[in-house]
């Protein structure tokens, strides 16, 4: 279970949230709220698809996040699931991060206007 202090942009009610694998490998995951509401998102380590990618936080956001060492922080991707892999698209502008230890979480919406709302998955897979 990761909690999620300010809830997550459009959520900010549900605080907790379950982060199930659902593959062998870890390369995807579902993240779901433990609301009841049935709310959920297919999410995806950043590192499995976009390896160069590594969005920075604010200070403050690292802070309530408990991180003392960028190692400790997971970096999932919000999938749009697609028909199939390659219409899937993943959103870069907007990250949530875990602290894999505290399980403390947050979906930062970042301000880099270059980054994508809708990467395609399928190009960018990796091993």
């Amino acid at each position: 279970v990761v909690h999620f202090a300010d809830g997550i942009p459009g959520f900010p009610q549900i605080q907790d949230w379950a982060l199930v694998r659902l593959d062998e490998l870890g390369s995807v995951f579902d993240l779901h709220a433990l609301d009841g509401s049935g709310t959920r998102f297919v999410t995806v380590p950043s590192f499995s698809f976009f390896p160069d990618y590594a969005p920075e936080i604010a200070d403050e956001i690292a802070d309530q996040l408990e991180l003392a060492d960028e190692k400790d922080a997971l970096v999932l991707l919000i999938v749009t699931v697609g028909e199939d892999l390659a219409s899937s698209t993943a959103n870069l502008a907007a990250p949530v991060i875990v602290n894999s230890h505290k399980l403390k979480g947050a979906q930062v919406v970042l301000e880099d206007a270059t980054l994508s709302l809708r990467a395609p998955l399928a190009a960018q897979a990796v091993g």
